[in-house]
């Protein structure tokens, strides 16, 4: 695992996950909040992310965490948080809520978590039928070319970590 992806809906814990491995198997770490984000929340225009996005892609060792079908297809795992939406939800609640007067260090300046919230709900909750659909139908096609992890609870979370802890200390 050299080239990974940490995909899932917001508030699923993929920048937690992203820094734990990066931690674990000493591989640098991306968030994709600061590709596709300028701050202030301007989103970054579509050829500008693809842009910002392939040096990072033609690096050799990564860990990117986001919903890309770019940085999936040119990773060789891909771990998909499938987490319920309302477990997702509590989860964004509470950084919402421990970030409401601070900065969140995997964002951009001047993005506060407040400001997002109501937007960020309705993400959470159109992901099962809009972008799931498509994440699952991008692992089937490439299931054959490289390691797809699913991980649907926090108790299979704390066994998959538990699994790479015991490879990364051999």
């Amino acid at each position: 695992m050299q080239r990974i992806v940490v995909t899932g809906n917001a508030g699923a814990g993929k920048t937690t996950l992203s820094r734990k491995l990066g931690e674990l198997l000493g591989l640098p770490v991306v968030s994709l909040e600061r590709v596709v984000w300028d701050p202030g929340w301007v989103h970054v225009p579509k050829d500008e992310v693809q842009r910002r996005l392939e040096p990072i892609l033609h690096r050799d060792r990564w860990i990117i965490d986001g919903v890309s079908t770019r940085a999936c297809q040119a990773a060789d795992t891909v771990i998909f948080l499938d987490f319920p939406s309302i477990v997702c939800f509590g989860r964004a609640l509470r950084r919402s809520l421990r970030h409401l007067f601070n900065q969140r260090p995997d964002l951009p300046e001047r993005c506060p978590e407040i400001s997002i919230f109501w937007g960020m709900t309705k993400i959470i909750f159109q992901f099962p039928k809009t972008t799931r659909p498509k994440i699952l139908r991008l692992l089937e096609e490439n299931d054959r070319r490289k390691t797809v992890v699913r991980i649907h609870s926090f108790v299979e979370l704390r066994q998959f970590l538990a699994t790479l802890s015991g490879k990364a200390d051999e």
